[in-house]
C-alpha cells in the first residue's frame, strides 16, 4: 500500500511539473500541487523554491530571499512527507537512476544552486584512516588548485551507477587536475562497529591506488541529503566542487555519452578559470 501511494504521488508530481533540466533536480524533491494546510512551513518552502524558477531561468542570483528559501527548504527536508516519499521511491531503478540530466554548464558562484558541499563530513577510507572529505584531497585556494570530482551513493546499486562517471573520467587527461573522491554511505551509524567487513568487501572492487580516495560514511545520510536537497537514495551522484567547497557541476544516475561530454566540457572550463 505504501509503495502504491509513493508511486501515485510521484506520478502526480511529474505530470504537473514541466521544467528546464537544471531545475528538475530541485523540483524532484518537492510537491508543487498546492495541497496541504495553509501556512504549513513545508508548503511555504516548496512555494518559495518554485517562485525562484517561475520564469524558467537557468540561474538565479544569491539574493537574500533566494538564500532564505533555500535554507528553509533544507530545514524542512526531513519532515516533509512528500520529500520522504521521493527519497524512498525505488522505481527510479527503472530510469537507471536518471532523475535529472547532468548539467551542461558550470554553476556560477553567484547562483543560489552554488551551495557548500558538506566537506567537513567524517569518513573512513579503505586504508582505515579516519578523516574528513576535505582532507582526502589536499587543496590550495591561493593557487586555484582544489577541484574535485566527488561521487556518492547510499545503496550498492547507486555505487555501480557512479562508476559510469568515474571510470571514463579517470582515463581522461582531466583526471590529472581533478582527482576523484568516492563516498559510500551506510545508513545506520551503529554498523560502524563492523566497518572492517564493509572495507574488506569494497577493497576487492577497488584498485589499490584508489583506496585512499574511497571512503565510507556511517550514519546521518538524511542530514547529508538535506544539505544538498538530494531527491532519492537509490541512485548515484557525481559532483564537481571547487577549492572553496562549492558545487559547480552535478550529474546523476547512469551516465550517457552526452552526459560525459558535458562533464568534460564543464571540467575544462573550471580548469581554465584557474589558469
Amino acid at each position: 500500500m505504501q509503495n502504491l501511494l509513493v508511486k501515485r504521488a510521484s506520478f502526480a508530481y511529474y505530470r504537473r511539473c514541466k521544467l528546464s533540466p537544471v531545475l528538475q533536480a530541485w523540483q524532484s524533491s518537492y510537491n508543487y500541487s498546492g495541497k496541504g494546510r495553509k501556512g504549513r512551513p513545508e508548503k511555504k518552502a516548496r512555494e518559495a523554491i518554485k517562485a525562484l524558477h517561475k520564469n524558467g531561468l537557468e540561474f538565479e542570483p544569491n539574493t537574500p530571499e533566494n538564500i532564505a528559501a533555500h535554507e528553509e527548504a533544507m530545514a524542512h527536508y526531513s519532515t516533509d512527507t512528500q520529500v520522504l516519499a521521493n527519497w524512498l521511491d525505488i522505481s527510479v531503478v527503472k530510469l537507471k537512476g536518471r532523475l535529472y540530466p547532468a548539467d551542461t554548464w558550470v554553476i556560477p558562484p553567484t547562483n543560489v544552486m552554488c551551495i557548500p558541499f558538506p566537506v567537513d563530513t567524517n569518513v573512513t577510507t579503505l586504508n582505515n584512516k579516519e578523516t574528513t572529505i576535505d582532507e582526502l584531497i589536499p587543496i590550495d585556494p591561493q593557487s586555484g588548485r582544489g577541484l574535485r570530482l566527488i561521487t556518492f551513493s547510499f545503496k550498492q546499486y547507486g555505487h555501480g551507477l557512479t562508476k559510469t562517471w568515474t571510470e571514463p573520467f579517470s582515463k581522461s587527461p582531466l583526471a590529472e587536475k581533478i582527482p576523484i573522491v568516492n563516498l559510500c554511505f551506510v545508513e545506520y551509524g551503529f554498523l560502524s562497529y563492523i566497518k572492517g567487513a564493509f572495507i574488506s568487501g569494497m577493497k576487492s572492487q577497488t584498485p589499490q591506488e584508489d583506496w585512499g580516495r574511497t571512503a565510507f560514511v556511517f550514519g546521518d545520510s538524511i542530514g547529508f541529503a538535506a544539505k544538498l536537497l538530494l531527491p532519492n537514495k537509490f541512485t548515484g551522484y557525481a559532483y564537481i566542487i571547487d577549492e572553496y567547497g562549492r558545487v559547480r557541476w552535478r550529474g546523476c544516475g547512469h551516465a550517457t555519452e552526452e552526459d560525459l561530454l558535458g562533464m568534460y566540457s564543464c571540467a575544462e572550463k573550471l580548469i581554465k578559470e584557474r589558469n
